[in-house]
């Protein structure tokens, strides 16, 4: 199962929710798939979810690692 893992105490949350833009974390993917949650812990785990459609099994740290850093707040 494709999946990020649980947040620890770093989880963000947003007034605004949090999204991940699926180009910022491989821009080679070409794909324009926005990721939405309201806090990273749901972003992350739509994000594993979505990684399905690349054909992504299972989810490497450096993958996870990448996800993260590419979340931001959505505005």
């Amino acid at each position: 199962m494709t999946d990020f893992g649980p947040i620890t105490s770093s989880t963000r949350r947003s007034d605004h929710g949090e999204i991940v833009e699926c180009a910022k974390v491989d821009p080679s993917s070409g794909c324009q798939h926005v990721i939405r949650g309201n806090t990273e812990e749901e972003v992350m785990k739509n994000a594993a979810e979505h990684a399905k459609q690349h054909g992504i099994r299972e989810v490497t740290p450096e993958l996870k690692d990448k996800v993260k850093a590419a979340i931001r707040d959505e505005k």
